[in-house]
């Protein structure tokens, strides 16, 4: 049995869209970290942990902070709950956001 095929013109799709912009408002930089409350936030990922846990001693050796709050995620793939960043962004003069896989 013979098979056949009807030919006709190529659709061929792009799936790259544009990218959506908006204007970002950068945060101003804190000069000192000395005498600032400061806020860490990791998402709990496990390759992560033990670069965020030293990046939080070594700053917390180099500057006296006022106060340091240390969170993590309750889910490493979803967004930190509202609750968590308010408490950093109420609390903290400065914040430190780490990710891991």
């Amino acid at each position: 049995m013979e098979r056949t095929a009807k030919t006709g013109q190529v659709v061929m799709l792009d799936p790259v869209g544009q990218p959506e912009t908006q204007g970002q408002r950068i945060s101003s930089r804190v000069a000192d970290l000395n005498g600032k409350s400061i806020g860490f936030l990791f998402n709990g990922g496990y390759s992560g942990e033990l670069v965020f846990n030293h990046i939080r001693q070594r700053l917390g050796e180099a500057h006296r902070f006022a106060k340091a709050v240390s969170l993590v995620k309750p889910n490493v793939c979803a967004p930190a709950p509202r609750a968590m960043i308010e408490e950093i962004a109420n609390s903290c003069d400065v914040a430190v956001v780490g990710v891991g896989v």
